[in-house]
């Protein structure tokens, strides 16, 4: 018995603006750098045929740049694959740079917040506050949050500090 299968390939054409594509070029470097950073560096296996497609795309749209006149935002690897410039991986690091102190930050202040919460209600307080307000804390956790982005946003990790019996007997040492 012969099975016969057909294959379609659609090609969508875009057009777009210098601004748009140089948008696309970087939002494509961003996700491109941020699978490779999880996939090389030992971290999550399940992302490595995702970071191969990123990367054949990524040298897809970075082979138009010259279409674009945009001469200094790709060039040819040695490979012969194209990617984003040395200017454009700087651009791209420091927005990923940026976001990964955002989420630092963010997350940091959400824990923190809650173990301030906790500290100041009792668990019985707490389960009446899940009934009352179905489970939702956002609004509860608000100004506890707050206090840690507004010490973030002003003093960045500076002031951030474990203070401990232990940590007082480890200073001692280093000074005699």
């Amino acid at each position: 018995m012969l099975r016969s299968s057909i294959v379609y390939f659609f090609i969508m054409q875009i057009e777009l603006s210098k601004a748009e594509y140089r948008e696309l070029l970087q939002a494509v470097g961003m996700a491109n750098y941020m699978f490779e950073l999880i996939t090389d560096l030992g971290g999550e296996k399940k992302y490595v045929s995702s970071s191969k497609r990123m990367n054949a795309l990524q040298d897809t749209v970075s082979r138009h740049a010259e279409d674009f006149g945009i001469y200094d935002w790709a060039e040819e690897d040695s490979d012969g694959s194209f990617g984003p410039s040395d200017a454009t991986l700087e651009n791209i690091s420091a927005v990923i740079n940026d976001m990964e102190e955002f989420f630092a930050y963010e997350h940091l202040s959400n824990m923190l917040a809650w173990r301030d919460f906790h500290r100041e209600h009792t668990r019985e307080e707490i389960e009446n506050m899940i009934e009352e307000h179905h489970g939702y804390f956002g609004v509860l956790l608000y100004d506890y949050e707050e206090r840690y982005w507004n010490e973030f946003d002003s003093h960045g990790f500076k002031r951030l500090e474990i203070v401990a019996p232990h940590d007082q007997d480890i200073k001692k040492k280093k000074h005699t």
